[in-house]
């Protein structure tokens, strides 16, 4: 997939300062541009359609938006701080197309192992660009790589992304060059 926008809509109020260090790690690693919307702007649904309880029920959310994607949009990553439902894991950071347009990320588990008055933090924050870097590169075509210290690696827990860069290897790097290179 050719990815050249993408919108990042928070599900719940962000700190704009936040989402602002989300799009600048972005656009550095994807060369794309970012920017943030509204739910409101992309959705006639209520963002409750996808909520069971207080989970978002992440894969319907995705399917649903990239089957009805607006015209104007090329990609989106929804950001959460709901905890993800999904069949197949009970619990995890986002979920992603492959080679799709639609994304989501959730910070539930992203704060764990912190303390209270440092989950603003340094380290909250680099595990939340990890994780939005992670599920943009499915969106462009990358899978899970071996590689323990690429950003492409899975995590199961947050000291597994502490561990990996913000980065990609050089393997995913190439694969990601081959990839847009040829569209």
């Amino acid at each position: 997939m050719s990815l050249k926008k993408l919108s990042i809509v928070p599900l719940e109020i962000i700190d704009e300062r936040i989402i602002h260090q989300l799009i600048l790690k972005l656009e550095e690693i994807f060369k794309i541009t970012a920017d943030q919307i509204s739910w409101d702007a992309i959705s006639k649904h209520e963002k409750s359609d996808f909520k069971s309880r207080l989970k978002y029920r992440s894969t319907e959310l995705v399917n649903y938006f990239s089957q009805n994607i607006p015209e104007e949009i090329n990609g989106i990553l929804f950001i959460t701080i709901s905890d993800l439902y999904s069949p197949v894991f009970a619990r995890y950071y986002g979920e992603a197309q492959l080679n799709g347009n639609v994304g989501i990320i959730s910070t539930f588990y992203l704060n764990e192992n912190l303390s209270e008055e440092s989950q603003d933090s340094v380290i909250f924050l680099s595990r939340l660009k990890k994780e939005a870097v992670h599920e943009v590169g499915h969106l462009l075509g990358l899978t899970h790589c071996m590689d323990s210290n690429c950003v492409m690696n899975l995590s199961g827990k947050p000291s597994d992304i502490d561990i990996k860069s913000s980065s990609l290897c050089k393997k995913c790097s190439e694969v990601l060059r081959n990839t847009t290179a040829t569209v």
